[in-house]
């Protein structure tokens, strides 16, 4: 008989990034414009305000990854609270919908620059673990938030 396969680490945090994503997607799908905008979702923001936050992340982490794998520059250290405040003010302007389709556009390209890590480095993903973890975490922790929003 063969051996189970053994779920590595970084497949089983990508696994766990995909899923949460979906959970926090589908929580979102159900949010009227005027729901999206309540505040006091987490903390003080709305989940419009969340969602702009972890498109912010999805768009950065992208472009971070595609520029290590270029060798152009090295994963970097973040100030959290001041970037999760830019991602919001930049999408301050923006509807509920323009958020949500910022917010998959930058999973998509994070999702093929995690392809090209795959490829690229096919025995390393050491690098990118942990952010994986981390993003899961943070997606599954807002859709259990938005999943509290009484449907109206």
């Amino acid at each position: 008989p063969m051996a189970p396969e053994r779920v590595t680490p970084f497949q089983g945090n990508l696994e766990a990034y995909h899923r949460a994503f979906g959970k926090f997607i589908n929580q979102s799908s159900r949010l009227s414009p005027a729901q999206a905008d309540q505040p006091g979702i987490c903390g003080v923001w709305s989940a419009r305000q969340v969602a702009a936050h972890l498109a912010g992340w999805e768009h950065e982490a992208a472009r971070s990854l595609t520029a290590w794998l270029a060798q152009l520059a090295p994963m970097q250290d973040y100030d959290i609270d001041g970037f999760n405040a830019n991602s919001v003010a930049m999408r301050s302007a923006w509807s509920w919908e323009e958020v949500l389709a910022d917010l998959r556009a930058g999973h998509l390209a994070l999702q093929h620059a995690v392809e090209r890590l795959m490829v690229q480095h096919p025995s390393d993903y050491s690098i990118f673990t942990t952010w994986l973890g981390i993003m899961a975490e943070e997606f599954e922790t807002h859709a259990a938030q938005l999943a509290e929003i009484p449907q109206s």
